[in-house]
C-alpha cells in the first residue's frame, strides 16, 4: 500500500470519526441517552489523533505528489486544526445545555447557522484532501500500469491497491448507509419533540381560554343578577299597599321608586348587551372551524359602514374623541356589511379599550392601487414586534398588554374572527406599532370598479 493509499484510509477513518462525534451530540440532544453521550466523548479526543496521523501521512508523500501536493496538503491542514476547535466548543455548548436541562437553546444551538458553517468548512477541506490524495493514487497506478508491461509481478502490486481501495469504498459505503439511517431517526424524533412542544403549547391555550371565558361570561351574569334583584326589590317595596308606605304622597314615592330602578334596568340591558357579543364571538368561532362562516355579499359602500360603526361608538363613549377621515365620493366593495361592520368594530373596541380616556382615536379610508385601506389608529401602550405576528391566533393574548379603559372583556378571539372575515372577502390585515406609540390595525379590500349600489 503507498503512503498516498494510507492518506485516504486515514480520510476514510477521519470522516468516520466525525460523524461519531456530530451524531452523538445531535442524539444526546434529541434522546437525552446517557450511551449517545458516551459515543460523544469517546469520539470527540480520536479527532485530534486522526488529524495528528494524517499530518504524518502527508509528509511522507513528498516522494509521490511533490513538494507543492504536500505544501497544498498542510495548508489545508492546517485550516482544519484551525476550525476543529471552533466546531468542539459549540458541541460542549450544547452538551452542557442538555446536561442542564435546557434542551430548547440547545436544539437552537444545534440548528443555528454558524455551526452548521462550520462544519460546511471542514466537511469541505476534508473533500480537497480527499480529491487530492485521489489524483496521486491515479498517478501512481498510471505509472505502475506502464511499468507491469515489463515488470509482471506489479500487477499483484496494483491488484492490492484496488483491494485496498474498494475495502475504503465499501467502509465509507456502510458509514453512509449508518448516516443515512440516523438521519432518519433524528428527523423523526425531531418531528415528534415538535409535535408534542406544538400540542403543549395549544393545549395550554385552550386552558387559558376556557379559565378567560369562564371569568367573561360570569362577569356580566353577576352583573345582571345583581341588578335584577334590585328592582325585584324596588318593584317589591312600590307594590306594598300604601298603608305601609312611609309617605304622604304615595303616588310620588312609586314614581321615585320607578325612577330609581331605571339605572339598574340600563346596567343590566349592557350586562347583557356584553354577553350576547360573547356568545356571538363563540359561534363565530364555531362557524370557523367547521367552515361555516357564511357571507351574504353585494356592492355596499365603506364609507356608510364606517360612519355607522364610529357613530355607534361615539354614542355608547361620549366621552371619548373619535374621529373620521374618508373619501368624499362612494368606496364600493363587494362584501358582506354585517361581517365587515364586525371587522371594524373589533378594531375600533381594540382601540379605545387600550387607550386612555382623553387620548383621541382616528379612523381612516382611502384608496390606492385599486384597493380600500381602512385603518383604526390609538395612542396606548402599542405592541412589542415579536408579538405583533402572534396576536391574530386564536385564543393568544399578548402579555403585559393591559386595557386602560373601558370593559375589559375579551376572549382573545376578535382579532382571528376579523382576519379570518377580512380574509374571504379577498383582503389582508395588518398592524403597524412600536411600544409606547400605540398600534394602527389595518385591512384592506379590493374595489368593485363596476358596481350600482342596491
Amino acid at each position: 500500500m503507498t503512503q498516498a493509499q494510507a492518506v485516504l484510509i486515514a480520510l476514510g477513518q477521519l470522516n468516520i470519526t466525525l460523524d461519531d462525534a456530530q451524531n452523538g451530540v445531535a442524539n444526546y440532544i434529541l434522546t437525552d441517552a446517557a450511551d449517545e453521550r458516551q459515543e460523544y466523548a469517546q469520539a470527540r479526543p480520536r479527532l485530534d489523533g486522526d488529524l495528528a496521523q494524517m499530518g504524518t501521512l502527508i509528509a511522507a508523500t513528498a516522494d509521490a505528489g511533490g513538494t507543492q501536493y504536500v505544501q497544498q496538503q498542510q495548508q489545508r491542514l492546517a485550516s482544519l486544526h484551525h476550525l476543529f476547535p471552533v466546531e468542539y466548543s459549540a458541541w460542549q455548548a450544547m452538551v452542557e445545555l442538555e446536561d442542564a436541562g435546557q434542551r430548547s437553546a440547545a436544539l437552537q444551538l444545534l440548528t443555528a447557522g454558524e455551526s452548521q458553517s462550520v462544519l460546511a468548512a471542514i466537511q469541505r477541506l476534508l473533500d480537497q484532501l480527499q480529491r487530492a490524495a485521489q489524483l496521486i493514487v491515479q498517478q501512481q497506478m498510471q505509472r505502475a500500469a506502464a511499468i507491469s508491461r515489463d515488470a509482471p509481478h506489479m500487477l499483484l502490486v496494483l491488484a492490492l491497491a484496488d483491494l485496498a481501495l474498494l475495502i475504503l469504498v465499501l467502509v465509507l459505503f456502510w458509514r453512509l448507509l449508518v448516516l443515512r439511517k440516523r438521519l432518519v431517526q433524528e428527523r423523526t424524533r425531531a418531528e415528534s419533540l415538535t409535535q408534542v412542544q406544538a400540542l403543549q403549547e395549544a393545549n395550554r391555550r385552550m386552558e387559558q381560554f376556557l379559565s378567560i371565558a369562564g371569568h367573561e361570561l360570569k362577569t356580566p351574569l353577576t352583573s345582571l343578577k345583581a341588578n335584577l334583584q334590585l328592582i325585584a326589590r324596588r318593584l317589591q317595596h312600590a307594590q306594598r299597599p300604601a298603608s305601609q308606605l312611609q309617605t304622604l304622597d304615595t303616588q310620588d314615592s312609586s314614581a321615585g321608586m320607578m325612577a330609581d330602578a331605571t339605572p339598574l334596568v340600563n346596567r343590566a340591558l349592557t350586562s347583557t348587551d356584553r354577553l350576547i357579543r360573547l356568545t356571538n364571538d363563540l359561534l363565530d368561532l364555531g362557524r370557523i372551524q367547521s367552515d361555516r362562516l357564511a357571507l351574504h355579499r353585494q356592492p355596499l359602500d365603506l364609507c356608510v359602514l364606517l360612519r355607522d360603526c364610529v357613530e355607534e361608538h361615539q354614542l355608547s363613549q361620549p366621552a371619548r374623541v373619535i374621529t373620521l377621515t374618508m373619501p368624499a365620493q362612494p368606496v364600493v366593495v363587494l362584501g358582506d356589511g354585517g361581517r365587515l361592520g364586525q371587522a371594524i368594530t373589533n378594531y375600533l373596541t381594540n382601540a379605545l379599550k387600550f387607550s386612555h380616556e382623553h387620548q383621541p382615536v382616528h379612523v381612516r379610508l382611502s384608496v390606492q392601487d385599486q384597493q380600500a385601506r381602512v385603518s383604526v389608529q390609538d395612542f396606548g401602550l402599542g405592541l412589542p414586534a415579536e408579538e405583533q405576528a402572534h396576536i391574530w391566533e386564536r385564543f393568544y393574548r399578548a402579555p403585559g398588554v393591559e386595557h386602560l379603559s373601558g370593559s375589559s372583556e375579551g376572549l382573545g378571539i376578535g382579532l382571528y374572527i376579523t382576519r379570518t372575515i377580512i380574509e374571504r372577502h379577498d383582503g389582508q390585515v395588518g398592524v403597524e406599532s412600536m411600544p409606547g406609540q400605540g398600534a394602527t390595525f389595518w385591512f384592506t379590500l379590493p374595489l368593485m370598479l363596476d358596481h350600482s349600489l342596491p
